[in-house]
């Protein structure tokens, strides 16, 4: 029965997909100023949930309890902060992407450089959704990590090349309302499963600083930049019919993660008291088989393993998109058959890496991710939404290539502080910034701007 719930949900959630998709051919986040709130909320949700809102944040639970908060609550932070400091200057830039809007202010070189740069910390997200993939699917069939890496592959493979809009839109509606009592469901059973059994777990797990209060907040300061310098954010943004419509809608996406992320936190916890011996990266797909329904089941599983296709597949796609337009534009021309041989290449790169890290936290690798491609590109964003002078390209260029550079040395030399490396980049690009800005001889006022609005 299980699999029956699992079959029809795939039938339903592909059978809107491609109804949405030709009701909204020609306006699905490729044009500006064109949907309604519902659907910029559909699109942000349809991204900031995924496999390490739900799949990680179980197994970040079953390991060390309440800490394992912190991402869906850096989501939230991240998504508050875009949507205060960020939307307006943004919505009103007449700019589709973040590349667009540096390159408008530093040229071409420093926009194509951040990217690229910001597409290694995109890749390392990957790792992230592959790994929940393989846990889903390893709770699903009796077979092996390295089948189940396989079978996911294809699915992404089949996903990416046959093309889907499974995360925009009315599709990220769809998945937000299912989530939300879906796993709201399985929260609620926990809960109620665990009773006076709660207080026997360790007191360490209800210090939601369990983690090291300074590691915890490097984590949410990395998740928050990350947040803020996502291309998926901004595209979401400007589809909005009026910016008052976008900013609402990013507002109230906010406080749906926090609510998903506690739901799975009361599933890992469960699953630690009543199971401590499984891999703690199948807690969620496990509890789902044992506690609910067998049909509700499979639909949930099934919900899970199309939410995880589509995020790896719509990463894998914009991320060798950059490389491509960055890299082999002028000397490829077939640009769909250069990213799809991209996309190989980048599906070998990860899933070696997932097939060496089997048994990782799904979580460090989405905060790695997003904290890299945010110390790439938040200053050189904040001086081109905000700074009313301009400095010499030179200081935004060495702040890009300082962050990896920064995040590496702070690996090496500071590896006994309880803090992710990607701190030590955020460091090193601002340090770049403010002597850019210090430099007299090039720190000179500009003319107009970006308009607030219209």
């Amino acid at each position: 029965m299980m699999y029956f719930g699992l079959l029809a949900i795939l039938v339903l959630i592909l059978s809107v997909s491609a109804v949405s998709s030709k009701k909204q051919k020609g306006k699905d986040f490729s044009g500006k100023r064109s949907v309604s709130s519902y659907l910029v909320l559909g699109g942000i949700v349809g991204t900031l949930v995924g496999g390490s809102s739900t799949v990680g944040t179980s197994q970040a639970a079953f390991e060390s309890g309440f800490s394992a908060w912190w991402y869906t609550l850096g989501c939230s932070i991240g998504i508050l902060l875009f949507s205060f400091v960020f939307s307006k200057r943004i919505y009103f830039s007449d700019k589709n992407t973040l590349l667009e809007i540096v390159s408008d202010k530093y040229g071409e070189k420093c926009g194509i450089t951040m990217s690229l740069l910001s597409a290694g910390g995109t890749t390392l997200s990957i790792v992230s959704q592959v790994l929940s993939g393989v846990a889903l699917i390893t709770s699903l069939l009796p077979i092996s990590s390295p089948y189940a890496l396989l079978i996911f592959i294809v699915l992404v493979l089949i996903y990416v090349f046959f093309g889907g809009g499974i995360s925009l839109g009315y599709m990220g509606i769809l998945k937000t309302v299912l989530m939300a009592l879906g796993f709201g469901s399985c929260g609620i059973i926990a809960y109620l499963s665990l009773g006076s059994h709660l207080t026997t777990l360790p007191s360490s797990y209800f210090n939601i600083f369990n983690g090291g209060v300074w590691k915890n907040l490097s984590q949410v300061i990395s998740l928050a930049l990350g947040i803020i310098t996502g291309q998926n954010y901004t595209s979401a943004l400007i589809t909005g019919k009026t910016y008052k419509e976008s900013k609402r809608a990013i507002i109230l996406s906010s406080f749906i993660g926090p609510f998903i992320g506690l739901f799975c936190i009361l599933v890992g916890l469960y699953m630690k008291l009543n199971h401590p011996s499984i891999d703690s990266s199948t807690a969620l797909p496990l509890f789902i088989q044992l506690k609910m329904p067998p049909f509700i089941a499979g639909c949930l599983e099934g919900m899970l393993l199309l939410t995880l296709v589509g995020t790896t597949s719509g990463t894998l796609y914009a991320t060798s998109t950059i490389i491509y337009r960055g890299l082999m534009k002028n000397r490829i021309k077939n640009e769909t058959r250069a990213t799809r041989v991209l996309i190989l290449i980048l599906l070998s790169i990860v899933s070696s890496v997932v097939m060496s890290n089997k048994g990782a936290l799904i979580l460090n690798w989405t905060f790695m991710g997003a904290g890299l491609r945010g110390a790439v590109s938040f200053f050189p964003l904040v001086i081109a939404l905000f700074y009313k002078k301009t400095i010499n390209k030179v200081y935004v260029l060495l702040s890009m290539a300082a962050a990896p550079i920064f995040t590496i040395m702070g690996k090496i030399l500071f590896y006994k502080v309880d803090i992710l490396p990607v701190f030590w980049g955020v460091i090193g690009s601002l340090v770049f910034i403010v002597l850019g800005m210090m430099d007299k001889k090039n720190n000179q006022p500009i003319q107009g701007g970006i308009k607030e609005e219209r």
